[in-house]
């Protein structure tokens, strides 16, 4: 019973830090204003993992990869 509780309150975290990525990314694809209250509520969310993931992952063609 508590193992699928935790089961399913991991896949809901899981899944709304996917949707907040996906969204990042999608930001950065129809170049919406990082000014926009919106947009900078998702790219603070989502920056404690793209950050790192820019040393590794390089961006190429105009194309933020690490989002």
């Amino acid at each position: 019973m508590i193992g699928e509780i935790l089961r399913f309150v991991l896949d809901i975290v899981f899944t709304l830090i996917g949707a907040v990525l996906l969204a990042r990314a999608w930001l950065h694809a129809v170049k919406l204003h990082p000014f926009n209250p919106i947009s900078q509520a998702i790219i603070q969310a989502t920056n404690w993992l793209v950050t790192p993931l820019r040393r590794v992952v390089p961006t190429g063609g105009g194309t933020d990869w690490a989002s």
